[in-house]
């Protein structure tokens, strides 16, 4: 099973970089601007800012390493995952990478400024930690 996953792999990252390098690159960019978004409000909010995080592994980082390096851990985290699940998914890598973007381009408004707007997502109403 696992010989089969790299062999997958193997095929499909071969020239993986050089058509979705654009989509990857702008995907990363999304993805800092939400973590940095995140360190924003996460030290803005005091020592429990971490509680506000949407993400539970991602609010356990932080609240285990603090406020700029949980997220940090989480940013590196993400963009490991996004490559891997970019060249697993080669054939939809265009609509994944265009997917994490839009949301990681809306996290950091919301983090910036539709938190102080006071809008509200209806999806948050069925997480029970927030």
């Amino acid at each position: 099973m696992v010989l089969r996953i790299l062999e997958i792999f193997k095929v499909r990252s071969t020239g993986f970089w050089s058509k979705y390098r654009w989509y990857f690159l702008i995907c990363v960019l999304a993805l800092l601007c939400d973590t940095v978004s995140t360190i924003y409000f996460m030290s803005s909010h005091g020592p429990d800012g971490y509680k506000l995080e949407f993400h539970p592994l991602f609010r356990l980082a932080a609240k285990l390493c603090g406020p700029v390096i949980g997220p940090l851990l989480g940013f590196l985290g993400k963009v490991f995952a996004a490559l891997l699940v970019g060249i697993y998914l080669r054939k939809w890598s265009r609509w994944f990478f265009l997917t994490v973007i839009i949301l990681s381009f809306w996290a950091a408004w919301y983090n910036i400024w539709g938190i102080k707007l006071g809008y509200y997502p209806n999806i948050f109403n069925l997480l029970p930690w927030l």
